[in-house]
């Protein structure tokens, strides 16, 4: 995830964690995690946490089909404090369960999707194709009567790979391929009460290239700012006691996601501050 950094400052210390979905990089505070993959094949040191230890054990790692509705989650109502799942709604074939286990679990989390932007981008994993291959969904969150998200899922229509009006596009690339700014790559959401999940049917209908064509139009009048590499580092977030129940955009409530808001530090290259004061009050 690219925002470890901002998940780190909404747990507290004495918080039961679950990781979602988290094999490929565990999100290494969790003290309990369900995947489908097993924890012999989990990433176990990616470069940027080398530095923070494992909260988990190979006994609280769970293999599970986070889709089989015939099989819920192995836990309690309410059984964690905060549950962590990033980029993973974007890739199963079932995620309004998933979704609605996540809510049943756990109090409060953290979630983390791609963008429409990136979902449309040219060349993110290979020349002729747009985002992610195997992602299913565009998942947007979209703001409701109360000022809070529902999260809209919009069926990926693969008749975006075939035309460039529905691609978005960087005119000359300084890199083979283009690095968009994290702060309109990937949606960072909070929820601490009830949101709904719905299916907008609209992209399988005529109406799947005015999303897509939509898509392209707002990237266009973003344009600087979508490839902006430069904005400031974020703070560790504040006052979210203070937020009404509901899902909520990190980017609403205080300093953007950027490039540089991974775990560690811009300026030195190591895991931030904030996270290692964290794992120094947990032991304490």
């Amino acid at each position: 995830m690219f925002a470890v950094h901002l998940a780190y400052s909404l747990i507290k210390p004495t918080d039961r964690v679950l990781d979602l979905g988290g094999a490929s990089s565990p999100f290494r505070r969790a003290n309990q995690v369900l995947d489908f993959m097993p924890y012999s094949k989990r990433n176990p040191k990616p470069d940027f946490l080398g530095q923070i230890p494992e909260h988990f054990t190979e006994s609280n790692w769970l293999i599970h089909d986070v889709c089989d509705r015939t099989k819920p989650f192995p836990f309690k109502d309410k059984e964690f404090d905060f549950v962590v799942c990033g980029h993973l709604l974007e890739d199963v074939r079932d995620p309004f369960w998933l979704a609605s286990e996540i809510q049943r679990v756990a109090k409060r989390g953290y979630l983390e999707v791609p963008t429409r932007y990136v979902e449309q981008m040219y060349w993110v994993e290979r020349k002729g194709m747009c985002g992610y291959a195997h992602h299913r969904w565009y998942v947007d969150p979209r703001k409701n009567s109360s000022g809070s998200y529902d999260l809209a899922f919009v069926y990926k229509n693969q008749s975006l790979h075939a035309s460039k009006k529905f691609q978005v596009r960087k005119s000359s690339l300084m890199f083979k391929k283009a690095r968009m700014n994290t702060n309109l790559q990937f949606h960072g959401m909070y929820f601490n009460g009830p949101f709904k999940t719905w299916e907008d049917l609209s992209s399988l209908s005529d109406n799947a290239q005015s999303f897509m064509l939509e898509t392209v139009d707002q990237a266009k009048q973003k344009n600087d700012e979508l490839w902006n590499l430069s904005d400031p580092t974020p703070m560790a977030l504040t006052s979210l006691d203070d937020l009404k129940p509901g899902l909520h955009l990190l980017a609403d409530l205080k300093p953007r996601v950027t490039q540089k808001a991974l775990l560690f530090h811009p300026a030195t290259g190591r895991v931030s501050d904030e996270v290692l004061q964290y794992e120094k009050n947990l032991k304490a």
